[in-house]
């Protein structure tokens, strides 16, 4: 069941470097084709007893991820007469145009929303797709190899731009460096899951220590060069790779402690509420906090939206269709891109979803730091998606990285096998 989801998963992977390259609209329908493939072989091939663990390992967030998707749907959609004091104004501004009754949506740009939504719904079916592929252990820990190896890959495109062997642009050199601060939470939890094999009396048993030891030291390599690609990024991106490093680093450490799981985690709050005091006090920017940690200096078309935003968004993937409105002549010309992803968000899609989104991903990471305590062996896999989660929300802040296909397929890929893994089938 699981061999083809997997190697289109494999296919998705390898794609991922050309995302930071060639990152548009028939780049993004391929990657939702071959998902939506994944997705229906998972649903035709999956056996009863994989089908009733991946329920078990996914209800919650199924329902928790869906209210996104909901919300879009609801932009969308045409509002009847008694809601229509939620549309956007644009519309109340098209009757007197055309001089005729339009039915008023909450998004300006109805179409570019389902766009958004088909994207948002792609990520999931990549999360779905591996959670069920990854299923099984021996998958599981190839699959993070390869992670391992395509963010090595981005790293070594940024260390080829830093000699000017080759020279792309600015935007897809920050695409390339968010893949190889992602490296460095992925290799760490590879180069533990090598160590891991290698401690336990089992494998310890068995031959080919050598091929394990090489692999160990391939992961640490790996560690060491994507952290280096990272040299001369923004600090906060810088902070964002730290912190979700430190977390596998942490986990790793409280389990050959014996720590409890609770201990970690009040070592996890602690530090977080720590790191946040410590930000926040330390910028000299004031503003809106989606725009406070920006890496881009240019945020005053972005601050303008935001002051206008009302509490329903202007309607996902509607940015370029307000800019012309916010913006400088310079920025139509240029179409500007939001200088960060949690501005984006409020900006299209509404503070409060905003907020839960954030709140979803906090609680995925504590979830996911909790599984990887209590996990008997396998613990790894849930650690770099406790790392890989805590990273981008913390990136998220900086810039907009998150919007390419290529961030978005490693981020899904990492996140899926850490659900599969973070609970035991044993205990069903």
């Amino acid at each position: 069941m699981v061999l083809l989801p997997f190697f289109f998963l494999i296919v998705l992977l390898c794609a991922a470097p050309a995302m930071a390259f060639f990152d548009g609209p028939i780049a993004q329908a391929a990657m939702a084709a071959t998902t939506a493939l994944a997705v229906a072989l998972v649903g035709i091939r999956a056996a009863p007893g994989e089908a009733t663990h991946l329920q078990r390992v996914l209800r919650l967030w199924a329902v928790v991820a869906g209210v996104p998707a909901l919300w879009m749907i609801l932009q969308a959609l045409p509002l009847p007469g008694f809601l229509s004091s939620a549309a956007h104004p644009i519309w109340s501004s098209a009757v007197g145009a055309l001089e005729n009754s339009v039915a008023g949506s909450i998004s300006i740009d109805p179409g570019m929303t389902i766009v958004v939504l088909g994207r948002y719904l792609t990520a999931l079916g990549i999360i779905l797709a591996t959670t069920a592929a990854t299923l099984d252990r021996g998958l599981a820990r190839s699959t993070l190899f390869v992670l391992t190896a395509v963010t090595t890959l981005a790293a070594v495109l940024v260390l080829a731009t830093d000699l000017r062997a080759l020279a792309p642009t600015g935007a897809t050199v920050t695409v390339l460096k968010a893949s190889a601060a992602l490296g460095v939470v992925i290799s760490l939890a590879a180069a533990a899951s090598g160590l891991e094999r290698h401690h336990t009396q089992h494998y310890r048993a068995m031959p080919g220590g050598a091929h394990r030891t090489i692999s160990i030291g391939l992961c640490v390599a790996s560690c060491a060069l994507c952290g280096f690609a990272l040299h001369s990024t923004p600090a906060l991106v810088m902070l964002a790779a730290s912190c979700g490093a430190g977390l596998v680093v942490l986990i790793t450490a409280s389990r050959r402690l014996n720590a409890a799981a609770w201990a970690a985690e009040a070592i996890f709050v602690a530090s977080a509420v720590a790191m946040v005091f410590v930000v926040s006090s330390g910028t000299q920017r004031g503003g809106d906090i989606a725009l406070r940690f920006a890496v881009s200096e240019s945020t005053e078309t972005s601050e303008r939206m935001l002051a206008d935003t009302s509490a329903a968004g202007s309607g996902a993937g509607t940015f370029a269709a307000v800019l012309p409105v916010y913006g400088t002549v310079k920025d139509i010309a240029d179409r500007a891109q939001p200088p960060t992803f949690a501005a984006l968000t409020v900006i299209e899609l509404g503070r409060a979803m905003w907020v839960l989104i954030v709140l979803t991903a906090l609680m995925l990471v504590v979830t996911m730091l909790h599984r990887a305590m209590l996990r008997g062996r396998d613990w790894q896999y849930s650690a770099a998606a406790a790392g890989t989660v805590l990273l981008i929300t913390i990136e998220s802040f900086a810039d907009a990285t998150l919007t390419n296909s290529g961030v978005i397929t490693i981020s899904a890929v990492t996140i899926g096998i850490g659900l599969a893994q973070s609970l035991s089938r044993a205990t069903q």
